[in-house]
C-alpha cells in the first residue's frame, strides 16, 4: 500500500491513496505481465479520462489543445496534453491498454475485468462541490457506478460472489480528490456557504468524514494512518477512528 497526503491537515486540499485491499499479494501476478489483475480509479479532473465528455458541463477536455501529445488519439477527455498520472501508473502495473472510463463501458464490450476509471472533472468529496460549472459525477455517484461494475463482474464470473471477492481483493484502487472541495466550494463564499459554516480545520475533517470514506468494496480490513488521523477499512465501509 502506498499513501500520499499532499497538504497540511488544516488545508486538506488534495488526497491521494493507492492501495491494494488484499494486503497480502506479494510478488508478481502473472496476467499477461500485469502486476495485478485490475485497477480501479476514483477522482476528479487529474484522473478523468472521458467521463465528462457527454455531460452538460464546462468541466470537459475533449477538444484541442487537450490531448495533443496523447499517443495516436488526440483529445480524449483527459485534462492534460497527454497521459494522466493514472495512465502512467497503469503502464508501470503492466497493463497493455489504459483503464477505460466508466462512460465508455456502458453498453460496450470494454474489458471491465481489468478495471474502470470513474473519475469526473469538477467533482469533489462533497456532492455540491463544482455544481456551478455544471454536471459532474460526485464521489457518491462514482461509488454507485462502481457498484454497477462490481455487479457486472459477479455476473461475468458466473454469479459467483466468492470468486468475485477473491478477484477484486487482488486489485489496485486509486483515489485522488479534494482540491475541488476548496477551489470550487470552500473558497467561493458567494456560491457556497461552507466557509461560513466550518473553520478550515473543521472543514478538512468534516469533508473526509462525510464523504470520502464511503467505499463499498469488499469485506476486508485495511489500516492506514496519517499524522493526524487513522482510518480503517472494515465490513465494506471505511470509518473514521480518530478525531470524530
Amino acid at each position: 500500500m502506498k499513501v500520499s497526503y499532499l497538504c497540511n491537515p488544516a488545508i486538506s486540499c488534495f488526497f491521494f491513496v493507492l492501495f491494494s485491499i488484499s494486503g497480502s499479494g506479494h510478488g508478481r501476478h502473472d496476467i499477461h505481465g500485469q502486476l495485478v489483475p485490475c485497477f480501479f480509479i476514483f477522482g476528479a479532473s487529474s484522473f478523468d479520462n472521458g467521463n465528462n465528455n457527454a455531460l452538460l458541463t464546462l468541466a470537459k477536455a475533449n477538444y484541442r489543445p487537450y490531448g495533443i501529445d496523447f499517443p495516436a488519439a488526440g483529445p480524449t477527455g483527459r485534462f492534460s496534453n497527454g497521459r494522466s498520472i493514472v495512465d502512467i501508473i497503469s503502464e508501470f502495473l503492466g497493463f497493455d491498454n489504459y483503464i477505460p472510463s466508466f462512460a465508455s463501458t456502458v453498453g460496450s464490450g470494454e474489458d471491465i475485468l481489468k478495471g474502470v476509471n470513474y473519475a469526473s472533472g469538477g467533482s469533489g468529496i462533497r456532492p455540491e462541490t463544482g455544481q456551478h460549472v455544471g454536471a459532474r459525477i460526485s464521489m457518491d455517484g462514482q461509488l454507485q457506478n462502481h457498484q454497477i461494475i462490481v455487479s457486472n463482474i459477479i455476473n461475468r464470473l458466473g454469479q459467483n460472489e466468492s470468486a468475485a471477492k477473491d478477484y477484486l481483493n487482488k486489485c489496485i484502487y486509486a483515489v485522488g480528490l479534494g482540491t475541488n472541495d476548496y477551489t470550487s466550494n470552500y473558497y467561493l463564499p458567494l456560491l457556497y456557504p461552507t466557509s461560513r459554516v466550518y473553520t478550515p480545520d473543521q472543514y478538512a475533517i468534516e469533508s473526509n468524514r462525510a464523504k470520502l470514506l464511503k467505499f463499498n468494496l469488499w469485506n476486508t480490513e485495511i489500516r492506514f494512518k496519517f499524522n493526524w488521523v487513522e482510518f480503517k477499512y472494515h465490513n465494506t465501509r471505511l470509518k473514521l477512528l480518530a478525531r470524530a
